[in-house]
């Protein structure tokens, strides 16, 4: 959407109509340079059709910039209206092209020696990863220029991955210098050296050319997407420029034919501008005979009418050269000019049906006439306004399944669809004229994406038209990085909704200049609401910096207590333990004397040996001391352990505690 967005901008901004004629006077220059004789102005012109590629270019700008070049001496004009440069101007250009070609030898030599790929090839492969530099990083370049914020590093990665890419496209670069090459050329951009810096200024200006003068002749790609696939309904008056060859956009009209064809719009005529057509062309026949029945050949043919002077262009002398002219007029045109069919749209009963209801109903009539009256402060005829009723019904039953559109001249089908919503961008009907500006055909009927100026860019380096040096300065190129990056900032969604807005506007048939303010508006206010939000941001951030700060405190405090309450109870759990293996070594002792008392009262009353009761006695103390000492060691050192490691204990086994507590709080 950017893209789309920048284009259109570009378009109608009035600082850059300038700059573009700018751009066309240096290709003009060069023209009048790369010939060995003098031109005059038709040639020039028609070298510049054939360096830009279009069919059709204004002439008048082309005339307009030859005067003010020779205005200003850039160029000189000969008695004969021929036009060549001075041998100091030629001597200027040349010098400036030999130091262009010297500059890029230098480079090349200086930068691009370790390679195993042949010169030439090299020399090919640096000036089409430059192109595509410039296509793809040209803002990263410009901001470096005017900024020197290491744009361009920061887009090494980026940078590198296209050169490999343009590397292995390239035939004849050796395989071994895959990798070397993209690092040489990041290595190189990054030169500070005055010719790297000249060369890419050459670059730079000559891509920005390129976009400038592509800008003028070519659709934005939304436009393009509009009208892709989508269906034409051509009214009585489309039909009459058609077939009349003195109309006034007889040639536009055929023109449209390889752009419709491009495009995939097919054409249709509804049976009821069929009939009206047919009607028209009978009326005008009878009025036409009639003339020249009473007033003769010299007086008819003072017509201004396009029926008149296009019978008279074929020919036409005679009554039955007249007769056979309108039999011929009679027939709808096959073709738009020479290939794409007009087919007639008459096989859907219910089509039918919607037109024929509509042209008897009294409100849509009414409603129609009162849009001609508001225009033109009259009724419109019966019979036309009925047939335009059913040209709008048949239309707007066909958009139910369709992209179609209705292409006329009449006021009141035109004004009546800029109170209607649109079908996939595309309005109910659009003026001949409106067509042509919002598909830029005044190039001629070619129609191509505005944005892809490569191939002009590609040719004004190639023919070495370059601009000179101090044609741009740096602020010139910073207007369009400067409108590349406030678009940028819009949100996409706010981008969607311009491009849609002046879009509708733009086939509505409004002006260039009325667009332009529009779209300036619509551009201040996104960056206002953007803005509004980075304010409104900074405002809440305080009072959620205090709720997160209250938030914390909240659970730090309640946090504490949780954990006081588990040690707590894991003090309470510790000291159990302790005093329940106290006990147990306690307990372990009395135990031992009474076994001990046991042991000898029974030795004493079974044994009448003195000997035998001494063994006996000695054994029980011998055994009794050591069951003794083993539960006092352990007893000792179990609560010597329990007691030493109190402190650790309690804080693991909290911890512990403490975690399970909070998982289950996260869980619940």
């Amino acid at each position: 959407m950017d893209k789309v967005l920048s284009t259109i901008y570009l378009k109608v901004k009035s600082e850059t109509q300038t700059l573009k004629k700018s751009a066309i006077a240096q290709i003009l220059v060069k023209i009048i340079y790369s010939s060995e004789k003098r031109m005059p102005l038709k040639d020039i012109i028609a070298s510049y059709k054939a360096f830009t590629n279009r069919k059709c270019v204004d002439e008048q700008i082309i005339t307009e910039l030859i005067e003010n070049l020779c205005k200003n001496s850039e160029i000189q004009i000969s008695s004969k209206n021929e036009y060549y440069l001075s041998p100091s101007r030629r001597k200027q250009i040349c010098k400036c092209c030999e130091d262009s070609a010297n500059r890029t030898n230098a480079i090349l030599a200086r930068y691009f020696f370790e390679v195993h790929t042949e010169k030439e090839v090299i020399r090919q492969w640096f000036q089409d990863v430059t192109l595509h530099f410039f296509q793809f990083f040209s803002d990263e370049w410009i901001s470096d220029l005017l900024k020197t914020k290491d744009a361009v590093i920061h887009s090494k990665d980026s940078i590198k991955d296209m050169v490999e890419r343009r590397t292995r496209n390239i035939k004849g670069v050796d395989k071994k210098d895959y990798e070397i090459l993209p690092k040489l050329f990041f290595k190189f951009l990054g030169s500070k050296d005055s010719d790297v810096t000249a060369y890419l200024w050459e670059y730079g200006t000559s891509a920005f050319s390129a976009k400038l003068i592509s800008n003028t002749t070519g659709i934005d790609a939304l436009t393009l997407d509009v009208f892709k696939g989508s269906k034409c309904l051509l009214d009585t008056n489309i039909l009459m420029f058609i077939k009349l060859d003195a109309s006034k956009f007889h040639n536009a009209l055929i023109s449209l034919e390889n752009t419709f064809s491009t495009l995939g719009i097919e054409l249709g005529v509804l049976y009821i501008t069929k009939q009206e057509f047919q009607h028209k062309i009978e009326h005008q026949r009878c009025l036409t005979l009639n003339n020249l029945e009473k007033f003769g050949l010299d007086l008819t043919s003072n017509a201004n009418d396009d029926f008149t002077q296009s019978a008279i262009a074929l020919h036409c002398r005679t009554s039955e050269d007249f007769v056979r002219y309108f039999d011929c007029l009679r027939e709808l045109p096959e073709h738009l000019n020479e290939t794409l069919k007009i087919a007639e749209i008459d096989d859907s009963k219910t089509l039918l049906e919607a037109i024929e209801k509509a042209q008897k109903s009294e409100h849509k009539i009414a409603e129609l006439n009162n849009v001609y009256k508001s225009a033109t402060g009259r009724d419109k005829r019966t019979s036309a306004l009925t047939h335009d009723v059913g040209l709008i019904a048949g239309a707007e039953f066909l958009r139910n399944d369709d992209k179609w559109f209705i292409l006329s001249e009449e006021i009141s089908v035109n004004n009546y669809s800029k109170n209607k919503p649109t079908i996939s961008g595309l309005p109910l009907a659009l003026r001949v004229e409106t067509l042509i500006n919002v598909l830029a055909l005044n190039n001629g009927g070619d129609s191509f994406d505005a944005d892809d100026y490569m191939p002009l860019f590609a040719s004004i380096i190639q023919n070495g038209f370059q601009p000179l040096k101090d044609t741009f300065v740096q602020e010139d190129l910073y207007a369009i990085y400067e409108m590349n990056q406030q678009i940028a900032l819009l949100p996409e969604e706010q981008k969607k909704v311009i491009v849609q807005e002046i879009n509708f506007k733009r086939l509505k048939g409004e002006s260039e200049d009325k667009l332009k303010v529009e779209l300036e508006r619509a551009i201040t206010r996104g960056k206002l609401q953007v803005h509004d939000d980075l304010n409104e941001a900074k405002e809440q951030l305080p009072a959620s910096k205090k709720e997160t700060q209250r938030q914390k405190n909240r659970g730090d405090a309640t946090y504490k207590v949780l954990r006081k309450t588990i040690e707590t109870q894991v003090i309470s759990k510790y000291r159990k333990r302790f005093w329940g293996r106290i006990a147990l070594f306690i307990g372990g002792i009395i135990s031992i004397g009474v076994m001990f008392f046991l042991i000898y009262s029974w030795i004493k009353n079974n044994f009448e040996d003195t000997n035998s009761q001494s063994i006996a006695f000695l054994i029980s103390i011998v055994t009794s001391l050591a069951i003794e000492l083993a539960l006092g060691f352990f007893g000792f050192f179990n609560v010597k352990g329990i007691f030493k490691n109190k402190k650790k204990y309690i804080r693991e086994q909290t911890e512990i505690e403490l975690n399970k507590a909070l998982e289950n709080d996260e869980l619940n």
